[in-house]
């Protein structure tokens, strides 16, 4: 069979939820409110079909917003299995990270941990692991657990915080960058 018959026409549609979301902010900025009010918007009210996956509590003055805390690794794991598990059971199509810093903090300290166990060292830092295997093996981490929940067919939003840099070039020129 030909590569050729295998050719469809893709078709744009219109929907926010049909695309991956990242609402980059500062903090206090309105971020995770966004998460809420699209959330409200797009189900009519119905908060039940919107989950906050919160790595950090942002979400305290949010009326009616589902939310879970999450604090280590082991519980983003545990929620994702339960997630993908019982996909047809429960309300929520649409989840929201808040913030994907703390993800990225939580996922690289179990990283480090489990690395340690495994080479029977004891690293304290990602940069630690050698040759780059610790960011390989974070991103992977990372990239596993979510590829779960998007395979599974929810919609995601990824929220983090932004800052602005002063860079210098060669030249002794600064400028701001975000």
């Amino acid at each position: 069979m030909s590569i050729l018959n295998k050719v469809v026409k893709n078709e744009v549609k219109a929907d926010i939820l049909q695309y991956k979301q990242l609402i980059a902010g500062r903090p206090k900025a309105g971020k995770t409110s966004l998460f809420h009010g699209v959330v409200k918007q797009k189900f009519e009210g119905d908060m039940s079909k919107g989950l906050l996956v919160a790595f950090e509590k942002g979400y305290s003055a949010l009326d009616g917003i589902h939310a879970v805390d999450i604090e280590e690794w082991e519980d983003f794991q545990d929620l994702v299995e339960e997630l993908v598990d019982n996909k047809d059971e429960i309300s929520y199509e649409v989840l929201g990270f808040d913030t994907i810093d703390i993800l990225i903090k939580l996922a690289t300290q179990y990283v480090v941990a489990k690395q340690s166990i495994a080479d029977k060292k004891r690293y304290t830092a990602i940069n630690d692991i050698g040759w780059g295997k610790g960011y390989e093996l974070m991103e992977n981490e990372i990239s596993e657990q979510v590829g779960k929940l998007d395979q599974a067919g929810y919609s995601l939003f990824f929220i983090t915080h932004d800052k602005d840099t002063t860079m210098t070039t060669r030249e002794g020129l600064e400028y701001n960058k975000t």
